[in-house]
């Protein structure tokens, strides 16, 4: 039912608005074709890090447990979108966006000393990577002092998570080395709308306030994964295992975009054209259907004790939230 209802409110829906902010300025200084943006998107990408746990036990009293120690790559990170496009007559165009985000947060401990019984996290790395390219029709239109523009057209997008932990701990003279990836992925393609729009507040001054609403849906797959390891050495010998589970199925993912900030433009006269900033807030919300992967490996001595590492796929659910800053050039 939320993914239906999303679909209503986002048929109309973000970033396509450069195209109006530069058609409709560049026009106050001259007729205007072609318009070309580069705009730096500062982004924090929020998502659930899937739950890994290592865990040393006798058999007995004594069990000792820990989990992946380091943080999920949330942190408020660049990415470029890149906007091409042209005015075909009568308010009609079309343009081409690329945009992306990448984002990597590690941490590796190198093992300590261990006296008795003792289990210790080796850390790991949480990455993250999220991409969108888009073509589209635009209609250019007014209402009400608003200068609007609507879109519609085809997205590709990409969506990857990706984690990995190791331990190494001893129980009973017997040392183990345990570790845990697990990843979460969609890629696919299918339609986006938008519409955007922009209003005057100081024209002596070139400056206005815009806005911008985006609506995706885009058909592809999702994979969940999940792989862990066990190892165990001891006087009595070696032992490990090693499992994995895929999960794997056609999805449909959706993507809400919004935005708002001021622009400034000025003219460039000896160019025939104008040249545009802006800066604003931005969200962004993917979601799909969750798929289901764990994986579970165990190595041990035989009635000495047993090392155990488990690992589970997390959500695709991911948000982004932060800041952008824009310059482009109509002609």
């Amino acid at each position: 039912m939320k993914h239906t209802i999303f679909g209503i409110v986002c048929l109309w829906a973000l970033l396509a608005s450069s195209a109006v902010w530069a058609q409709n300025s560049a026009q106050r200084c001259g007729r205007t074709g072609w318009y070309a943006g580069v705009e730096a998107t500062y982004l924090a990408p929020l998502y659930d890090v899937a739950p890994t746990t290592f865990q040393l036990s006798d058999g007995g009293a004594t069990t000792l447990t820990t989990g992946a120690a380091f943080d999920s790559a949330e942190q408020i990170t660049g990415a470029p979108r890149i906007t091409l496009g042209t005015e075909l007559g009568r308010g009609y165009g079309i343009q081409g966006r690329y945009w992306e985000l990448t984002s990597t947060s590690s941490q590796f401990n190198a093992p300590t000393p261990i006296l008795g019984n003792q289990l210790q996290s080796l850390g790991g790395e949480d990455s993250f990577n999220a991409y969108t390219i888009d073509l589209e029709l635009t209609k250019e239109f007014y209402r009400r002092n608003w200068d609007l523009l609507g879109t519609v057209g085809v997205r590709h997008a990409s969506l990857d998570h990706g984690h990995t932990a190791s331990a190494y701990g001893v129980m009973n003279n017997d040392g183990y080395f345990l570790s845990a990836s697990n990843g979460e992925e969609f890629h696919g393609t299918g339609l986006t709308f938008s519409l955007s729009g922009i209003r005057d507040i100081r024209p002596c001054r070139g400056l206005a306030a815009y806005w911008t609403t985006r609506g995706s849906t885009i058909f592809g797959t999702a994979e969940t994964s999940a792989l862990t390891s066990a190892n165990v050495s001891s006087g009595f010998g070696n032992a490990g295992s090693t499992n994995a589970a895929i999960d794997q199925q056609d999805e449909t993912l959706f993507i809400g975009e919004f935005g708002a900030g001021l622009q400034w433009s000025r003219c460039v006269r000896s160019f025939n054209g104008r040249f545009f900033a802006r800066t604003g807030v931005e969200y962004q919300w993917w979601d799909a259907e969750d798929g289901s992967a764990t994986a579970q490996s165990a190595a041990g001595i035989l009635g000495n004790s047993v090392g155990v590492a488990t690992t589970n796929g997390a959500e695709l659910e991911t948000q982004f939230i932060g800041l952008s800053v824009m310059t482009g050039f109509a002609w």
